[in-house]
């Protein structure tokens, strides 16, 4: 492994020829290759995915689909509906920049709920949606787990939270001194879909 070139890895979708890959996060290790007009379940994957404790299973995708059912387990206008399901789409496109969804109302009207649910349809997880991060290192710790990072009952946004978030939905990196050493630097560099309520 030391000799080998490095590889990468995607974390639940990563792009592949003409399309991109889903990691169904099974343990049989099946994933589903979407390429322009058709889609299709492989046994092995074409590209190495990688896996963490929040990597939860999503079911085997079927024909004959409707994207309207989803409108009756989350409470949004028809206003916004277009933008949640362009939210959808962009979070299934792994090599560009993504919006950062903000779903906002009184308490009680189902936001959590309907984070919860987007996470689950995109990239599940045991943990779906989580408190507000401390600081940049448990920032990191939180979106390195996830393709998809809900941030739940956020009542303000501090100046390096806002930083990070534009940097995780772009891809841009952080420099951080690496843990241990005097002068050594770690680069965190990745692309997540978040969802903040």
């Amino acid at each position: 492994a030391a000799l080998a070139d490095p590889v990468a890895c995607g974390l639940r979708i990563a792009p592949h020829d003409a399309g991109i890959v889903v990691d169904l996060g099974t343990p049989e290790g099946t994933v589903v290759e979407v390429a322009p007009g058709r889609w299709r379940p492989l046994k092995a994957s074409p590209v190495t995915f990688r896996r963490t404790a929040l990597t939860g299973p999503l079911p085997t995708p079927t024909d004959g689909g409707n994207l309207e059912l989803l409108r009756d387990l989350v409470n949004v206008t028809d206003a916004s509906w277009p933008h949640l399901v362009g939210w959808l789409v962009a979070a299934f496109l792994p090599t560009i920049p993504h919006p950062v969804l903000s779903l906002h109302g009184e308490m009680g009207t189902g936001k959590s709920t309907a984070a919860a649910t987007l996470v689950s349809l995109v990239d599940p997880s045991p943990a779906p949606l989580r408190t507000s991060p401390r600081d940049v290192d448990s920032w990191a710790i939180a979106a390195a787990g996830s393709w998809v990072v809900g941030l739940d009952n956020i009542s303000g946004i501090a100046p390096w939270l806002s930083d990070a978030l534009c940097r995780a939905v772009t891809g841009d990196g952080m420099v951080r001194r690496q843990l241990y050493t005097d002068g050594d630097l770690v680069v965190l560099n990745f692309r997540r879909c978040v969802i903040l309520t």
